[in-house]
């Protein structure tokens, strides 16, 4: 919101200096959207959205839904949360989302939308939002500029004299997927944003604004193969307790959501290579796949087992084993992708197995986050020598004597500290001013040894 703002209020420096160099119009990467100037924002015909916006009550309650979190301490516990926007004004969009208000044009006042985000870097490609304001007639204007995460739509007075209110609307061209689902952040697969749009009178109707849930990824169907802008072809294998699960060919092409057409993720053979084709650089994960592989209809429940039982799902990609969900693997091209269902360890076959409750694990050593004494160290012993609740590999005082591991000469003997002087506790203050005075003793002793044996040498 604040660099919406800063943007709006910004006035060009175009015409000056910068070293040698003469400074351009706004926006560049030299200037920014120019020098901010905050009395440009004062007046009453400024409206703004704040995606993140919370009530002081409800961001309280989600620190202290961080803080309490078992067995870690505050900083870890707040990078292994995970938010999904509960409590916040919203929207939060996925890929082929549409955020969209209608607003009162205040009479004869340019338009101006200011729209801003924060871009992830997924792979080659990176978030991107798009902002354009749709008149009553149709008419559409998408951004006139852009810098860094920041949009711009102008439109003269001219040409909104005919209309009493606009529609702006914000699109979520791409939205990376990571390895969470329904959550925000690095790793999420929503985005937020701000909005201010100066020129309005406000809200056609106060309501929360209507959020279009475009199609998913597996339901796009490819038009024609001209203009594309990636063009991929993994390879993928499924076994399924020691069986080869067939990929068939054909699969994706012609079903009842791309009638005589092609998913963007399909076949032509057998042979387990994936075709993948879009019009705009996107990262696409195995959810891709098995999408258009249930709307296919190929291969009835053999996929169920890893839907059922992740625990016992594992994925390999060039022959490194891949330590995130399984469906949330990112396709690359050529890539030797080998998912393997294998729950013969927790199933014999014949009677009841032993199955274990999926749980969240940040730093992948087998023990839930809950439970886990160092939450982002994997630590699969779990060993706390002092029992404090803080593991061994993330304790900084391990054995528990008040002396930091940094300066505790015996880290792990709770009856030694300072730099190994092996005194009892009690005695320690005494002992190591006693050690002090003897070692000074010592030096002193070795350097008049020293000098005079350099004398003689000398002589």
């Amino acid at each position: 919101m604040l660099r919406a703002l800063l943007a709006m209020s910004a006035e060009s420096m175009e015409g000056g200096q910068q070293g040698s160099e003469t400074v351009g119009p706004a926006p560049d990467p030299l200037q920014g959207w120019g020098r901010p100037n905050l009395s440009n924002l004062l007046g009453d015909n400024l409206w703004v959205h704040d995606a993140y916006r919370m009530e002081e009550s409800n961001r309280t309650t989600l620190i202290q839904q961080w803080l309490d979190s078992n067995g870690s301490r505050p900083l870890e516990q707040v990078i292994g949360a995970v938010w999904d926007g509960t409590g916040a004004q919203g929207p939060f969009l996925k890929q082929g989302d549409v955020a969209i208000w209608n607003l009162t044009l205040e009479e004869g006042s340019d338009v101006d939308v200011f729209l801003s985000f924060n871009q992830r870097p997924f792979g080659a490609v990176s978030d991107d939002l798009d902002v354009f304001v749709v008149l009553p007639d149709g008419t559409e204007f998408g951004a006139n500029e852009s810098l860094e995460g920041t949009e711009r739509v102008s439109i003269p007075a001219q040409n909104l004299s005919a209309h009493e209110y606009v529609t702006v609307e914000v699109r979520a061209t791409t939205v990376g997927i990571g390895n969470l689902t329904g959550v925000l952040g690095s790793d999420g697969d929503q985005l937020g944003f701000a909005l201010t749009v100066r020129g309005v009178e406000g809200l056609v109707v106060e309501a929360v604004p209507e959020v279009e849930v475009g199609p998913s990824l597996s339901e796009l169907c490819l038009d024609s193969h001209s203009g594309l802008a990636m063009h991929i072809h993994p390879v993928l294998d499924i076994v399924i307790r020691g069986e080869q699960v067939l990929i068939p060919a054909n699969m994706g092409i012609d079903t009842s959501a791309c009638p005589g057409k092609m998913h963007l993720l399909h076949t032509h053979d057998a042979s387990g290579r994936l075709h993948i084709e879009t019009y705009e650089p996107m990262v696409v994960n195995l959810t891709l796949f098995f999408g258009v592989w249930n709307i296919s209809e190929v291969g009835g429940e053999q996929l169920l087992p890893l839907f059922l039982d992740p625990n016992n799902t594992s994925v390999s990609v060039n022959g490194v084993m891949q330590n995130v969900a399984w469906q949330d693997i990112e396709l690359n091209d050529r890539d030797q992708i080998l998912v393997q269902f294998d729950d013969s360890q927790t199933n014999d076959g014949g009677g009841e197995g032993e199955t274990t409750t999926p749980c969240d694990d940040i730093d992948g050593d087998g023990v839930c986050d809950d439970i886990d004494n160092c939450l982002t160290e994997s630590n699969p012993n779990q060993d706390d020598m002092d029992e404090d609740g803080f593991g061994d590999d993330c304790d900084s005082d391990i054995d528990g004597d008040g002396v930091d591991n940094l300066y505790d000469g015996s880290p792990f003997d709770p009856e030694k500290s300072g730099w190994g002087v092996d005194v009892p506790l009690e005695e320690e203050e005494g002992g190591n001013i006693f050690s002090v005075f003897l070692a000074l003793a010592v030096i002193g002793i070795f350097c008049t040894w020293a000098v005079r044996s350099r004398g003689m040498r000398r002589q």
